[in-house]
């Protein structure tokens, strides 16, 4: 009887694969059906030959000369510590009983890399296919296994992969030659590591060599309408500072010379893409962009979240209609855990989550079929990230908030101050927000909101002044980067070029998110960095 053969990244993945297909039986390294066998990868299995591995070039002394290493023709061997899963490989991509093989790794340009070099070391030409699932419901899976498509619709992106691997050995191994063989001391390079620990020395340095300067204002405060205070422009001269304070105190009361109040909405944010929940969980929760990754794979692989590499930020509007049937259940598991949310089932609308021009491999991150049953059995950091996902999918689900905007400029004996507050008027997801980082944050999310500026004031009214003083500050260096802000910074790298065609360059997202490195990638690169010192 001919055969599927189903390539897997990952052992789990595997695993629910063969469960969607129907009755199977462990055969060493492969789950075994009766048309179908299912195995697995467990990241790369083949690697690219190092520089001393090339006959006829001279690459294995530590020397300048020769530089950049560019081969001639690229050659590849086993990974170390792999070679059993590679043998298993080739030996089923061989069997005469199959007749179709299955890319089944992960559905994005790694996955199809890891894939096309297996199967290029096997030299299998059999028939193939492309399964390609970004959520690992029994559902889900069965209707991906339904829809699959032929492997060389994806060969673009294995080109990518392909192009991506070269550059790194290029760059990094020649770069890593270079400086070691001139500084005569031991250095790894990288063509997204160099970059971003240059952006971590330059801030470092930046902070430690930054000089502290004092500045001075004067504020004055009132207590009409329950008390606010208003201040004036910084004073780099305390004497300066100190003649307006005798000014204001003089005058006794300020003009109002403008009132300004504002209702203005302000608009769900989009769903999480991997590096802005990697920021969120780093801000509120204290987990590494490591920790969130590994938590969010997990939460995957359990089939109570979607596919977690992604650079998008939306769903596509055919999903729209499957996430109206999550986020019921997903309600009731938030608010079990975070009691009540402010979500409301009638101002409930997926489609607000769904913009099929943003999406353009994966969608968003996106819980699954949760329950409350299910929430329970979390802890950890796996709990955390799963209550950050699920209140981003509650809030993108609901009409826009509204805040109500204050600003107040006042004249006291000629000297102008100022004062300006926002405050929320109409919660909507602000409240499923607020209500998640309560739970989660970790000083009690007590952190208080401006007392907002009193109705009612209008231009022209005199408001007699409480008390008036000098209020002394000093300005503070760039603060040392943490997994939140490098991963903002890796994103949005662009912004500190000054050459357009570089800057166009690094931003272009037609292949991955822009930026220095890949959602997928960017909590490893700092754990790597971190690991060499």
């Amino acid at each position: 009887m001919a055969m599927t053969l189903y390539v897997a990244e990952k052992k789990d993945m595997a695993t629910k694969i063969a469960d969607a297909l129907g009755p199977h039986t462990r055969q060493g390294d492969a789950l075994v059906g009766q048309d179908f066998a299912c195995i697995w990868c467990r990241g790369h299995l083949v690697a690219q030959a190092m520089p001393e591995d090339y006959a006829g070039e001279d690459w294995g002394e530590w020397k300048v000369e020769g530089l950049p290493m560019i081969p001639k023709k690229w050659e590849y061997k086993p990974e170390k510590g792999s070679e059993s899963l590679l043998e298993n490989a080739v030996r089923w991509m061989s069997d005469p009983r199959v007749d179709l093989v299955v890319n089944a790794c992960d559905a994005d340009r790694e996955g199809e890399g890891i894939f096309r070099r297996v199967a290029a070391w096997a030299g299998c030409s059999k028939h193939m296919l492309r399964f390609w699932s970004t959520a690992t419901t029994p559902e889900a899976m069965r209707r991906d296994l339904a829809s699959m498509k032929p492997l060389d619709r994806y060969d673009d992106l294995a080109d990518a992969a392909d192009g991506r691997a070269k550059a790194d050995w290029i760059i990094g191994l020649s770069a890593t030659k270079a400086d070691t063989s001139l500084y005569r001391a031991r250095f790894r390079c990288g063509r997204v590591m160099s970059a971003v620990l240059a952006m971590v020395v330059e801030r470092t340095r930046a902070s430690r060599g930054f000089s502290s300067v004092p500045f001075w204002t004067v504020e004055a405060a009132f207590e009409v309408g329950g008390g606010f205070s208003a201040a004036t422009e910084r004073y780099d001269q305390r004497p300066a500072c100190e003649a307006d304070l005798a000014r204001v105190r003089g005058a006794g009361s300020a003009l109002v010379r403008k009132a300004e109040y504002k209702k203005v909405p302000a608009k769900a944010p989009a769903l999480y893409d991997l590096t802005a929940l990697q920021r969120d969980a780093s801000r509120v929760c204290g987990l590494t962009a490591d920790e969130t990754l590994n938590a969010l794979e997990s939460l995957y692989l359990d089939g109570l979240a979607t596919y977690p590499r992604t650079d998008s930020r939306y769903i596509t509007s055919a999903d729209a209609s499957r996430a109206a049937g999550w986020i019921a259940g997903a309600a009731a598991a938030f608010e079990d855990a975070c009691g009540p949310s402010g979500w409301s089932a009638g101002s409930a609308d997926c489609m607000r989550m769904a913009d099929d021009e943003k999406v353009a491999g994966h969608g968003a991150v996106c819980p699954t079929e949760l329950s409350a049953g299910k929430l329970a059995q979390l802890s950890g950091a796996k709990r955390s990230v799963m209550l950050l996902v699920m209140a981003r999918f509650l809030a993108a689900s609901m009409p826009p908030a509204a805040k109500r905007r204050a600003s107040l400029e006042l004249d006291a004996g000629g000297v102008a101050l100022s004062a300006s507050t926002t405050s929320v008027v109409e919660a909507s997801w602000i409240a499923i927000d607020e209500a998640a980082r309560r739970e989660l944050s970790r000083d009690g999310g007590d952190e208080k909101a401006d007392r907002p500026l009193p109705e009612g004031l209008e231009t022209g009214m005199t408001l007699p002044i409480a008390s008036a003083e000098v209020r002394e500050g000093k300005t503070r260096p760039p603060k040392l980067f943490t997994d939140d802000t490098l991963l903002a910074a890796m994103a949005q790298a662009g912004k500190t070029i000054s050459d357009a065609e570089l800057r166009r360059a690094i931003d272009d997202d037609s292949s991955h998110s822009g930026g220095l490195g890949t959602p997928a990638t960017r909590a490893d690169m700092i754990e790597k960095l971190l690991a060499l010192g």
